[in-house]
């Protein structure tokens, strides 16, 4: 009897021990089943080609904000999962990567980089309902339109090249200048090249401006001798990082002093690397300023330490931001994104706030800056400076 009994309790506890692994084994399995579905967005950026540098570092600022709300259990318990495509420079490319990323159920991507993507995927995209939010295009052609465009950085307008007239005349005393500029670019680079005329003459500042095409063969040495004289007061660089570096090797070559200034789109690691001291003294008007001291740009810079050797930091900058805006609106809100966006209008960056208007435009305040010892400063000349 007393056998027995032990036999049953043995065999109750055996059934009560298969019964409480069947209810771990179907609550784990219930809670795979339930587990949403990752939240896909795009990414077309110019990856390949003489002009990636700028797209690399983008990407890596995007994935960093990806990273981070990933970590934090993603938006509303979904992972976000970023769907890359490389346009290589080339609109035609771009609308291709579009149409895949349209196949694949994807309608909100980050991107492109250039302006002269942007022009022709713009409208490819509005037809096609799909949003995109770009880290980078600033052609003026696309701004004050009911599009699919939602941009983080402000455009080529006579505003933008105003602030620029007005430092070159008011601030630096500076009186001839010439502009060189990339017309494999042109929806950025003639933009930017039209408006800084005007604003420039009506200043009474005598410029004349040259387009360039730099391919294998260029002579940049060339283009210099011809453009720019000891005459000449400042070069005005509208051209990519490679490009700006050696024009800059060339006018210390030969030994041509003008005040130079470059545009945001040359200020990647490549710019540093190929450019190394030609480059020191070189100006920039932008709208970022470099906040080293800011403990929200410090968590930043280390976390992209960790993530890449680059330290350009710009554009990782402009691509974290348009990520941050994507995840932001879609925390806020499930609805039409580019609504959400365009409602909540104020977005904080890692250095001030911006604010997109009912365009997708948006507005910064301009800072200068100045390369020395191999990173960008504060600068701030006083009329008459020689620098």
């Amino acid at each position: 009897m007393g056998m027995k009994c032990i036999a049953d309790k043995k065999h109750v506890a055996e059934l009560l021990f298969v019964t409480v692994l069947v209810m771990i084994v179907l609550s784990w399995l219930q809670s795979c089943n339930t587990q949403k579905d990752p939240q896909q967005l795009g990414f077309i950026g110019t990856l390949s080609g003489k002009y990636s540098d700028l797209g690399l570092d983008v990407l890596e600022g995007v994935q960093l904000a990806i990273q981070e709300v990933n970590e934090e259990g993603g938006v509303k318990g979904r992972l976000i999962e970023l769907v890359i495509k490389d346009d290589g420079g080339k609109s035609d490319q771009a609308i291709d990567a579009a149409g895949s990323l349209l196949d694949q159920g994807i309608r909100t991507i980050i991107g492109p980089n250039l302006s002269s993507v942007a022009v022709k995927l713009v409208p490819w995209c509005t037809e096609h309902n799909m949003l995109l939010v770009s880290p980078t295009v600033s052609t003026s052609t696309l701004s004050g339109i009911d599009d699919s465009l939602i941009r983080i950085i402000p455009h080529n307008g006579y505003h933008r090249a105003k602030s620029m007239a007005e430092f070159v005349k008011n601030k630096m005393q500076l009186d001839s200048g010439v502009i060189l500029y990339d017309q494999n670019n042109a929806a950025y680079a003639e933009d930017i090249v039209i408006h800084a005329e005007k604003a420039l003459t009506e200043l009474g500042v005598e410029i004349k401006s040259s387009s360039f095409n730099a391919g294998k063969k260029f002579d940049y040495g060339a283009m210099v001798r011809e453009t720019v004289s000891t005459e000449i007061d400042f070069v005005y660089l509208i051209s990519s990082a490679l490009d700006s570096a050696m024009f800059c090797w060339q006018l210390k070559k030969q030994q041509l002093k003008p005040v130079i200034f470059i545009r945001g789109w040359a200020l990647t690691d490549e710019f540093y690397r190929v450019g190394n001291e030609a480059v020191e003294g070189v100006i920039l008007l932008t709208s970022t300023i470099p906040l080293q001291e800011a403990e929200v740009f410090n968590k930043f810079s280390v976390k992209m330490l960790e993530r890449t050797p680059r330290k350009s930091g710009k554009f990782m900058v402009y691509g974290y931001e348009a990520a941050q805006v994507i995840l932001t609106s879609l925390v806020a809100d499930s609805g039409n994104l580019k609504q959400v966006i365009l409602s909540i209008k104020s977005f904080q960056g890692l250095h001030d706030k911006f604010v997109i208007d009912s365009f997708g435009d948006v507005q910064r305040p301009v800072f200068s800056v100045i390369i020395q010892e191999g990173r960008t400063v504060p600068f701030n000349p006083q009329p008459g400076s020689e620098e």
